[in-house]
Formats: C-alpha cells, sequence, structure tokens
C-alpha cells in the first residue's frame, strides 16, 4: 500500500487521520540521508523529495545516540516553519524553491485488532544543482556563499549547520544554501562587521 500525503503545514497524527486530500507523488532514487531526512528524486520532475519516517527512529532515545521521534518531529517542525516563515522571501534565491509540506500516514495492521499508523513527512524542494563539496572554490563563490548567509541573518535566521555540504550550485552558477533542520529563528540580529566588495 503506497502512503497518504496531504498537504498539511503543521499537523497531530489525528489531524492526518481525519485529512482525505490525497495526492500521489512516485520518488525516484536516493540522493543523501542527514539527521532527520532522507532525499529522493521525485520522478518526472526537477525537484528533490525529502522524505522522514518516524518508524525509523526509536520511540526514546536509545544508547547510540540515535535522535528519539520527538526530537526528529521537533527538528522537521523547526525546519519547516522556519523555510514557510523568515525564509519564505528567500525561496529560489537563497534557499531551493520548496513546495509542500505534506504529511501522511500508512496504516499498519500487527494483529487482528491491533493497527498501527506509520507517521510520515515529506517536503518537496527544487532540486538545488550539485554539491560544492570537493570543489575548488573561487573568492567569487566565497562573496556569494557569504551574502547568502548575511541574508539569512537579515530575515533573523542562524543557520547553525555551516558546512560546503549544504552549498550547492544551481546550473545557472547561482548558489543555494540547504538543510535547515538545526536553524533557529532569532528574530532581528544585529550584525557586527563590515562586508567588503
Amino acid at each position: 500500500m503506497l502512503p497518504r500525503f496531504q498537504p498539511l503545514p503543521l499537523a497531530t497524527l489525528q489531524d492526518l487521520l481525519r485529512n482525505s486530500n490525497e495526492e500521489k507523488i512516485a520518488l525516484g532514487g536516493f540522493r543523501n540521508q542527514g539527521a532527520c531526512w532522507q532525499t529522493f528524486d521525485v520522478a518526472e520532475s526537477d525537484k528533490v523529495a525529502k522524505l522522514v519516517r518516524l518508524i525509523d527512529f526509536p520511540v526514546e532515545e536509545d544508547v547510540k545516540g540515535s535522535l528519539s521521534q520527538g526530537e526528529i518531529r521537533h527538528g522537521v517542525y523547526r525546519e519547516i516553519s522556519i523555510i514557510e516563515g523568515p525564509l519564505k522571501n528567500l525561496q529560489g534565491k537563497v534557499i531551493p524553491r520548496c513546495h509542500g509540506p505534506y504529511a501522511g500516514t500508512r496504516t499498519h495492521v500487527r494483529y487482528l485488532d491491533d493497527t498501527d499508523y506509520e507517521e510520515w513527512w515529506l517536503f518537496m524542494v527544487e532540486n538545488a544543482g550539485e554539491c560544492l563539496h570537493g570543489t575548488l572554490l573561487s573568492d567569487e563563490d566565497c562573496k556569494r556563499i557569504t551574502s547568502k548567509y548575511h541574508a539569512l541573518h537579515k530575515a533573523g535566521v542562524l543557520h547553525c549547520d555551516v558546512e560546503i555540504r549544504h552549498w550547492f550550485r544551481t546550473p545557472s552558477g547561482d548558489i543555494r544554501l540547504i538543510n535547515f533542520d538545526r536553524a533557529k529563528s532569532v528574530g532581528f540580529l544585529f550584525i557586527i562587521g563590515r562586508v567588503s566588495g
């Protein structure tokens, strides 16, 4: 049985069970995996799907240090609220344009009268291009990347996971920043210093 996905910004499991808007999304090849999300190509599309299945995580934090379902849910909520909130106007310029989020459930019947609901979250984003990891960055690239972070800070958001693996070059040569599951919205930031150029 394919999972059902409903366009719900931030929902509880009970909301998911009551919503009957269905949309089928065919996932293509696996791309990457982060702390919360797995990413896949979306079949017949130029988009990337970020997918999290809560069942893949322990209910409580385990001894291996794996994040709990509650921590994953919190990270997903935080990322969605930041992308759809203070970063909304930066979509397609600083961060990839976003579509969704979608939330869904899949029903599992374990025993005759024991039904379990598997909670899924899916967020589609434009394909940001190629990761800059392993790329020799020019001075112009460094200036573009710095300006993208300044735009985030001006919007009142700290990325909190500044790594080259989160920098992507679009086919047109622009830079996009990705991965906001650790980001923090802090309102207005006073930035001390001078931006050259």
